[in-house]
């Protein structure tokens, strides 16, 4: 299941954007003008791809200028799916990379708040692809492992199909009674 890329910001929030950080797009869903402001690189392997906000407060993904485009792409409806890039940094990276954004925009440091991390996050366990879950598994500490991450998270140990690294990764993130229920059933 994949949810969207999260609630919008309040507009207001957005008036102190510098002028010269709003680039004008075109939404691949329905070709209207939207005008955009870039905050983060899409992740490691997307440097022609950024995430930002439109002047309505959507979290956006959008071609950034001089990817060959005459009018660059924005995504007005993006996927919590297609966010998973962001993962591929550390939280600490990935987080200073927003602030930076938003900082160099003019906007209100907040804002790196309001990004959807955990909707991110649910979906990157969601999928449990080995990839992605090493990924989730980095960044659980930072936000939190929720009941139903604990659920995929014991799955994930019993689960030889995945990698024993994967599999340790997983069994230190729970809790010690979880860890002892598994060790005896094992035993």
């Amino acid at each position: 299941m994949d949810a969207a890329a999260g609630p919008p910001v309040d507009p207001a929030r957005l008036e102190s954007a510098r002028s010269d950080s709003w680039l004008d797009g075109e939404s691949a869903e329905t070709g209207e003008r939207v005008r955009w402001v870039p905050l983060v690189q899409r992740g490691p392997g997307h440097p022609n791809e950024a995430v930002g906000l439109s002047r309505s407060g959507a979290w956006v993904v959008g071609d950034l200028p001089g990817t060959g485009e005459d009018t660059p792409r924005v995504h007005t409806r993006p996927r919590a799916l297609w966010l998973l890039p962001l993962l591929e940094w550390s939280y600490d990276e990935a987080a200073a990379r927003f602030r930076d954004g938003v900082t160099r925009a003019g906007l209100d440091e907040e804002l790196a708040l309001a990004f959807p991390w955990r909707q991110v996050l649910d979906v990157a366990i969601e999928c449990k692809r080995g990839w992605w879950l090493e990924h989730a598994l980095a960044w659980l500490p930072h936000l939190g492992p929720t009941p139903d991450d604990l659920a995929v998270l014991s799955d994930v140990v019993r689960d030889k199909r995945y990698g024993q690294r994967l599999r340790q990764a997983a069994w230190r993130l729970l809790p010690a009674d979880e860890r002892r229920r598994h060790a005896k059933r094992a035993t």
